[in-house]
């Protein structure tokens, strides 16, 4: 998998496991943080209280800007626009259909211009798990977990995921994907 977010810069070294875990208790909206599997804090993801497109900001444990997730306001499909600080297109993640239950499928849409679906995204939404592929190769590039469902995640709303990066792989991608798919799942 090829860098998306960052040019390079967030590409993991080695196979490794994120942990993303949405705060319960923020001011500001959805507020999530991603630390590595040592506890180390790699991203965090503030929401914006007032936005009319449901803005999110994700900086670097450095606070150097990284992107910005907005949700697709004017669409067929629920969906999720990701861009770079300087606002230029990265990537979207939406659902495929208009009409999904359960079982849904989301595909990412690379900033490339193609209009040509890049990757599927497919799982059980309801238990939060799911595989990210390549359309094109077939090749699974990430695997997205909940992790520990306990009762603070039923009275609090509150999820942590586990998602695993291959050596080569965009983390900060990887997080914004997981984030989106929740905003998404969490719509409906």
């Amino acid at each position: 998998m090829s860098s998306i977010v960052g040019g390079g810069q967030w590409d993991a070294s080695e196979p490794t496991e994120l942990i993303l875990k949405e705060k319960v208790f923020s001011l500001s909206g959805d507020t999530f943080v991603v630390k590595d599997h040592t506890g180390r804090d790699i991203f965090m993801v503030e929401g914006h209280a007032i936005s009319m497109s449901d803005r999110k900001s994700m900086k670097a444990a450095d606070g150097t800007e990284v992107a910005e997730l907005r949700e697709k306001a004017i669409s067929m499909h629920k969906g999720q626009d990701v861009v770079d600080p300087d606002g230029n297109f990265l990537f979207t993640v939406r659902k495929s259909g208009m009409i999904q239950m359960f079982s849904s499928e989301l595909e990412i849409y690379l900033g490339d211009g193609d209009r040509e679906v890049d990757f599927d995204i497919k799982g059980d939404f309801r238990e939060k798990s799911f595989k990210v592929t390549s359309r094109s190769s077939g090749e699974e590039i990430l695997d997205i977990s909940r992790k520990g469902f306990n009762a603070a995640n039923l009275i609090f709303d509150s999820d942590s995921y586990v998602i695993s990066v291959p050596a080569g792989g965009d983390m900060a991608f990887a997080a914004l994907v997981a984030i989106a798919v929740d905003e998404i799942c969490q719509e409906d």
